[in-house]
């Protein structure tokens, strides 16, 4: 529903306030005991069912089981009076874009309905954002959170390292940078993110692996190096793949596979959470973050290639660029031509 310029933005809103929890939680635990930090985490989601009670329903949904006035009535508030040329604009071009689906995909077989998942403009797509969440797990952004604790102490430093102190830093980190990430979607494209965050992140990783292998490093360039890893890790691979879901898919099968993504996304992350211990003690922290680095600069290269550059476009300019016969992104001009 939202304007192309500001869309990122406020879906990186979600991911700030999910930060902000993490800090909350990181801070609290400190003080108080697990079982009060879990009670507020209930109470504050009974808050969550009240006002998802007055969400209105997407339009693109409306349009698409033919509700056409509720989908209008929908875009005329969120543009309130001032600019009702915008809301019929945005109305009109997703009744045509599913108006050529239609057209162009027939929904009468079941049959054609498994095949059209196989159709170009909606597997490159798919296939894109769901590497990118899978990959995203073994550059540890989530992992990193689970684990922050256990991670830091396997750090060996010249003995001045406060493992509490350096695990409130990085959530506050992860805030401050998660708010920069929300501005940063209004004025720096998709790419310039994603890649730099996956550069700066890989490289800082595999130093802080080096660090770790060395031992007797002060303590005082171990945090700085982790709250550099935070940062990077954070503006890009942390916000990005869970915008991407909803930006790139076409909205024709974002709903069925969009919820594939995060399924497998998630049983991915459950599998790495529970085998991590496993693995940290074999390869110990130097490994654990080589490890990190290695697949943060992989991701970086895999998105360079591929990714799609979605800033400023409407969901249907992006769906359009799918059914262009090109797979790099940087043969997309010689493709038009």
């Amino acid at each position: 529903m939202a304007d192309p310029r500001l869309r990122g933005g406020l879906s990186a809103c979600l991911l700030l306030f999910y930060s902000i929890g993490i800090m909350v939680v990181s801070l609290l635990g400190t003080h108080v005991g697990w079982r009060i930090v879990a009670g507020l985490a209930a109470g504050i989601s009974i808050v969550n069912v009240v006002v998802y009670s007055f969400l209105h329903e997407s339009p693109v949904w409306l349009v698409r089981k033919n509700r056409i006035n509720e989908a209008s009535e929908v875009y005329n508030w969120l543009w309130r009076s001032t600019r009702p040329t915008q809301a019929e604009r945005d109305l009109q071009e997703v009744v045509n874009r599913t108006n050529e689906e239609n057209n162009s995909i027939p929904n009468s077989s079941s049959k054609w309905n498994c095949k059209r998942y196989l159709r170009p403009e909606f597997l490159k797509p798919f296939l894109i954002i769901h590497i990118f969440n899978l990959i995203q797990v073994v550059c540890g952004s989530n992992l990193f959170i689970f684990y922050t604790v256990d991670i830091l102490s396997g750090l060996k430093t010249d003995g001045s390292l406060d493992v509490n102190l350096t695990t409130n830093l990085t959530s506050i980190v992860r805030v401050v940078f998660m708010a920069v990430s929300c501005v940063m979607l209004v004025y720096v494209g998709r790419r310039p993110m994603s890649i730099s965050s996956g550069l700066g992140s890989g490289i800082v990783a595999v130093v802080l692996g080096i660090l770790a292998h060395v031992q007797t490093v002060p303590a005082w360039v171990m945090i700085i190096c982790v709250l550099f890893y935070v940062a990077f890790n954070t503006y890009g691979y942390f916000v990005l793949p869970a915008i991407m879901v909803g930006e790139i898919l076409p909205s024709k099968i974002r709903c069925i596979l969009g919820g594939y993504i995060y399924t497998m996304n998630d049983m991915a992350m459950f599998g790495a959470t529970k085998i991590f211990p496993s693995v940290h003690t074999v390869i110990g922290t130097a490994g654990l973050f080589w490890v990190f680095g290695v697949f943060s600069l992989f991701c970086a290269l895999f998105l360079y290639l591929l990714l799609p550059e979605t800033k400023g476009r409407s969901l249907v300019q992006i769906e359009r660029y799918f059914l262009m016969p090109n797979i790099l992104w940087l043969t997309r001009n010689k493709m038009k031509t």
